[in-house]
């Protein structure tokens, strides 16, 4: 990053989450809010500090939550440097829809719906054991992770809703067209 003379970058970092990055992350988050701690807090994950609050979480969950508790850490430092933190459209629609995956699985499982059933995800199947409180709860689950991430100045922008979204895109579609034909006439590339 370039410097001036008086210590303020020139530009700031852009950080894209894609939706895994914003599943782990929403994942420490609803953690962190069931037992009403500081997600900040470095002893969030212990063991003794779950267990205080009479919870037992699987060693595959548990990386999950490590992996939302890193990505938290960076982003609050990001933030604080003024980075840009952005996401797609697709992006958080795909994460909605885990959330409404979630439910539904739930919503199956209690009614007594066989796994290979629910396996096959069954789009009818899906559909029907979703309630319109279901997509409310998705809704605020949702609001609940940004106002969450705002108290620590963490704003996730959507790509599509910026004024110059569709040169943005343009531009960075250039660029890499322009790599792939350097890239093939140089390397020599076939189209292997």
């Amino acid at each position: 990053m370039e410097v001036s003379s008086n210590s303020a970058p020139l530009y700031s970092k852009t950080i894209f989450l894609d939706s895994n990055y914003i599943i782990f992350l929403s994942l420490f988050i609803e953690l962190c809010i069931e037992i009403k701690e500081d997600p900040a807090i470095p002893s969030i994950l212990e063991s003794k500090t779950l267990a205080a609050h009479g919870l037992k979480r699987k060693m595959l969950e548990i990386d999950r939550l490590k992996d939302g508790k890193k990505l938290f850490g960076y982003l609050v430092t990001e933030a604080r440097k003024g980075s840009e933190i952005i996401s797609s459209r697709f992006c958080e629609l795909e994460f909605l829809n885990l959330l409404l995956e979630r439910r539904a699985d739930k919503n199956l499982l209690t009614a007594g719906v066989p796994f290979r059933l629910r396996s096959k995800k069954h789009v009818l199947l899906y559909l029907n054991s979703l309630e319109p409180t279901d997509y409310t709860e998705v809704t605020h689950e949702y609001e609940q992770l940004k106002d969450k991430l705002a108290e620590y100045r963490i704003g996730i922008k959507i790509l599509e809703d910026t004024d110059d979204y569709q040169s943005q895109v343009i531009e960075t579609t250039k660029i890499v067209m322009g790599n792939i034909w350097k890239r093939n006439i140089e390397g020599g590339n076939n189209g292997d």
